[in-house]
């Protein structure tokens, strides 16, 4: 692909032709209160979506790393990869939100466009070879998602949620930028291979930038002590933007760091491994230990996001010996950490009023004998978060442990082994209350408004792909190692 077809087509300006055409559509409806026209901007989105899906598809095999935009921007395999992880999200985040917004009385197309958006910021973030596009697209994607979580405008928890959002996460925008302004100091250059090869010659303000710029990171993914943000937020914000958050955030975050580790701070790499080994730990035991005491379903899985943030760092740590098999795990569990998060909050999201979600752990209680094909599928989506076999999520736990004992980091992948196991605890008691208790006097159950073909379709897809990844993951695998080789070949 030419410098100038990357530049006019590509998948992330395919996601900008598709958030214009909400935007107008928005603009000419010539009827709001009709149930066709209200359709239209979820279709359109939807349908860019789709397209953009099959343009990657299309343009795997033959991907060679083109650069657009001044060099600024690549469309490696990696990229490439990343970029369908985001479609995804974008995509079952609009079907999990259709029935969702019109229970709601918030049935907006701009609700669509900012989501485009969002997606569009994190291709961008995923392309990036250089730190200030890099922190162009992380911009779109957060102010995006600063919108999204408070769309609800009635709810108080949802105003709430957007200003904690935006308060913390312009606090951590300020640690990237200091950071981005040290590298630029230090190496003359915002470029990630000339910062890489000069980085070593930088000294101490080099390594203060790389350390300030793994502060901002660490916001975006939640780790441990920079998730402070993530249970009030996602306990605020609608349940679908909950899920589209916890999956394309930290999806385009961990695919942003992986470049920048692997071709801007290669020289650094003792220094960044020591780091990143413990804070894994550090995250992997609090998210759990954490979500074990919850008593509200979505601050329940978003301590469970920030124990899945520790172990995808287990395979970004593995890197440093093992680089392939670190790379291509990491890229798999985001894919498979995409399918279980957007899921388990569609399945809250359905189950939610118009007053307020469904996020009381007691109103799950009998749900199974009110509404079995719902309790299903979220059993269907802790489990695999818990990591139990056959289901994508035990598949990709074993690729990302495995690739830390062939990194011989045995005592990392066994401390990763048994806060798993300690996960199991708190995503079996939700299914216990489900299956093996029956709701209490007093108490308020749980049972959906508007449940319609797009919700279904959402929780059918994500629930056969669980499976069926789970099952057969070898070519999910070897496509994510074809994106790893062309990252770390760069």
């Amino acid at each position: 692909m030419t410098d100038m077809a990357l530049n006019l087509f590509s998948p992330p300006l395919l996601i900008v032709y598709g958030m214009i055409m909400v935007l107008l559509a928005e603009i000419i409806a010539p009827n709001r209160t009709e149930a066709k026209v209200r359709a239209l901007s979820p279709t359109i989105a939807l349908v860019t979506l789709l397209f953009t899906l099959a343009f990657i598809a299309t343009r795997w095999s033959g991907a060679t790393g083109a650069e657009g935009f001044g060099g600024m921007i690549v469309l490696d395999r990696f990229a490439l990869f990343a970029m369908a992880v985001l479609c995804l999200a974008g995509a079952l985040g609009t079907l999990s939100a259709w029935s969702y917004l019109r229970a709601v009385n918030e049935d907006h197309g701009e609700y669509y466009a900012l989501l485009l958006s969002a997606t569009f910021g994190g291709m961008v973030m995923v392309g990036a070879t250089n730190l200030l596009m890099f922190f162009l697209g992380l911009e779109i994607l957060s102010i995006s998602i600063y919108v999204l979580a408070g769309f609800l405008r009635l709810r108080d928890e949802s105003g709430e949620s957007a200003l904690k959002y935006f308060l913390l996460g312009a606090f951590a925008t300020g640690f990237l930028l200091y950071g981005i302004a040290l590298l630029l100091g230090a190496t003359g250059s915002l470029n990630l291979s000339e910062i890489g090869a000069r980085v070593r010659g930088g000294g101490t303000m080099a390594i203060a930038g790389m350390g300030l710029l793994l502060v901002g990171f660490g916001f975006k993914i939640a780790a441990f002590p920079f998730h402070v943000w993530t249970p009030d937020v996602y306990q605020g914000a609608p349940s679908p933007v909950s899920g589209f958050m916890a999956a394309a955030v930290k999806a385009a975050a961990f695919a942003a760091l992986l470049r920048v580790l692997v071709v801007a701070f290669q020289p650094l790499q003792i220094e960044w491994a020591y780091v990143l080994y413990y804070l894994s730990i550090l995250t992997m035991i609090f998210g759990n230990v954490a979500a074990l005491i919850q008593k509200d379903i979505k601050r329940m899985l978003a301590y469970s996001s920030i124990a899945h943030a520790g172990y995808i760092l287990v395979g970004v740590v593995a890197m440093i010996r093992q680089p392939q098999e670190g790379a291509s795990a990491v890229l798999f569990y985001l894919l498979a950490y995409t399918l279980m998060t957007v899921g388990a909050f569609a399945v809250v999201g359905h189950l939610s009023r118009r007053e307020a979600d469904a996020d009381a752990l007691d109103g799950y209680r009998g749900l199974a004998k009110r509404h079995p094909w719902l309790s299903a599928a979220l059993t269907l989506y802790l489990v695999s978060m818990a990591g139990i076999p056959p289901l994508i999520g035990f598949a990709g736990k074993f690729v990302l442990f495995a690739a830390a004992v062939k990194a011989d980091l045995v005592t990392l992948a066994v401390i990763g082994v048994l806060a798993s196991a300690v996960s199991v605890y708190y995503y079996i008691r939700v299914v216990y209350l489900m299956y093996m208790t029956d709701v209490e006097e007093g108490m308020t159950a749980a049972s959906p408004v508007l449940a319609d073909w797009p919700g279904r379709i959402a929780l059918a897809l994500t629930g056969v792909l669980v499976v069926l990844l789970g099952l057969a993951p070898n070519w999910l695998l070897a496509w994510a190692g074809a994106g790893a080789a062309m990252l770390l070949g760069h």
